[in-house]
């Protein structure tokens, strides 16, 4: 996972101008290249999902879950600074589907 995430991040350097924009493809990309070799399913999960130890549900229906990256874009694409963009990317990106319900 942590050769991944090596890999995702090099990626990223190595190519900054496909990151201006987040797109829905974008995040989609990212993750597969995360999980890569890690026998996680590619794209919006289909299936719902609970974080043991935790109280909260994520989101199940995956139009939601694709409604709520969307909207995650949204916020980000209109930023200036790219550590603008990446602190709410990173803030969002793990929480998104759980707690947002736009």
């Amino acid at each position: 996972m942590i050769l991944n995430h090596k890999r995702t991040l090099d990626h990223i350097l190595g190519n900054p101008k496909d990151y201006i924009q987040i797109s829905l493809k974008t995040i989609i990309n990212l993750h597969s290249m995360l999980t890569e070799n890690l026998q996680i399913p590619l794209g919006i999960r289909k299936r719902p999902i609970r974080v043991e130890g935790s109280s909260y549900i994520p989101l199940e229906n995956p139009e939601k879950i694709e409604i709520a990256l969307k909207n995650m874009s949204k916020l980000i694409n209109p930023k200036e600074l790219v550590y603008d963009k990446a602190l709410i990317a990173n803030s969002l990106i793990a929480i998104c589907t759980a707690f947002c319900r736009w």
